[in-house]
């Protein structure tokens, strides 16, 4: 199952951890513009990762089945495991007070449940990720195996997977909006996810199938791509969300508020797929002249990803209440790479201890 590095990809990685770090306990001032900016480009950071990992997983021609089953049993340990240790920092060291019964830790660490006042909201794309790989022998056979036909499946099943976690959310969205403006009946449109196959995680599996696709062509859709059509795109669909927050919020500062509905949002797709396609296309020159970033941040992207969240828990506990009135986003930047770089060296540390290192990988 593993890939000889790409250097675009290590790229894209190590931006898009950069951007969910950043995102994740933020230290801004709810006035600061270039913050909200920021925070809107953050929700184009776990759909490059999902495009990046579609793009990686179907690059072998042979799809065996022991290696699959290999790895999917050591994402769901590795999750299991690192439930545990969340567990234990808020208990230990965050002191969370709370009765459990046996029954309800094994259904915390091994059945996806939660516990209160613990936070493993993170931990969604571990799940979202474990969900396209139990269809990644499917996507796999359609897309290498059935050349043509195959991908034209494929491009039907990426369409269906976008509707309950993409299309339907954003005609809600645009329905409900002209409705406050316009005497038209308001009508939602979530009955469809009665009829839809993909209602967990739809978008995450749009975005996978969508890099696998365009990867996989991409001797024609990216190298021929018109670049400045691509960058237009990006910038319009983040203005269009900073547009979007601020008809729900009336607020084009940051506020303290995340843009509500998020990754259901129609420009969130397009904002990613032109960025993602973006660093694709020029991901290895730019990787090449940025070689430590590349080496240090982007190949060690599991290990900050579980890592930070824990941290950050730990500093929004003890630190951040005594530094309140200096929320910047300068400071947000610093806090991004020093957590980020803290994160990054223990799992180079990590990597090289026998099983511990399996669990940032």
């Amino acid at each position: 199952m593993n890939s000889s590095r790409i250097r675009c990809f290590d790229f894209i990685k190590g931006i898009s951890i950069l951007l969910v770090v950043f995102c994740h306990y933020v230290v801004l001032s709810k006035e600061t513009i270039v913050g909200n900016v920021f925070m809107t480009l953050a929700w184009a950071a776990v759909p490059c990762f999902m495009m990046t990992s579609g793009a990686l997983l179907h690059q072998k021609k042979d799809f065996l089945w022991r290696p699959y089953l290999y790895k999917l049993l050591k994402i769901y340990l590795v999750f299991s495991v690192w439930r545990g240790i969340y567990f234990l920092i808020y208990r230990v060291v965050l002191q969370l007070e709370v009765q459990l019964s046996f029954t309800k830790i094994l259904e915390y660490l091994f059945l996806f449940r939660d516990i209160e006042g613990v936070n493993t909201d993170v931990m969604w794309y571990i799940r979202a990720y474990f969900v396209v790989m139990l269809l990644y022998p499917i996507t796999h056979s359609l897309l290498i195996k059935m050349e043509t036909e195959g991908s034209f499946t494929l491009m039907f099943a990426a369409l269906i997977s976008s509707i309950s976690g993409i299309i339907i959310p954003s005609l809600n969205w645009t329905f409900g909006k002209i409705s406050q403006h316009v005497e038209i009946m308001n009508f939602s449109f979530d009955g469809f996810n009665l009829v839809m196959p993909f209602t967990n995680y739809g978008g995450m599996i749009f975005y996978f199938i969508v890099g696998a696709i365009v990867y996989k062509n991409k001797d024609r859709l990216l190298i021929n791509c018109n670049t400045v059509l691509l960058i237009i795109t990006a910038v319009l669909s983040t203005i269009g969300l900073l547009l979007v927050k601020y008809l729900d919020t009336g607020l084009l500062v940051w506020g303290g508020i995340y843009l509500p509905g998020g990754y259901s949002h129609l420009m969130v797709a397009s904002l990613s797929i032109s960025l993602w396609m973006l660093l694709v296309r020029y991901g290895d020159c730019l990787g090449e002249r940025v070689d430590f970033f590349t080496r240090n941040i982007g190949k060690n992207t599991m290990g900050i990803y579980y890592l930070h969240y824990i941290l950050l828990a730990v500093l929004g506990n003890k630190i951040y209440p005594k530094i309140t009135e200096h929320y910047s986003f300068g400071l947000n930047c610093l806090k991004t790479i020093l957590i980020a770089s803290v994160c990054a060296a223990l799992t180079f540390v990590f990597r090289k201890i026998p099983l511990i290192g399996e669990l940032v990988k």
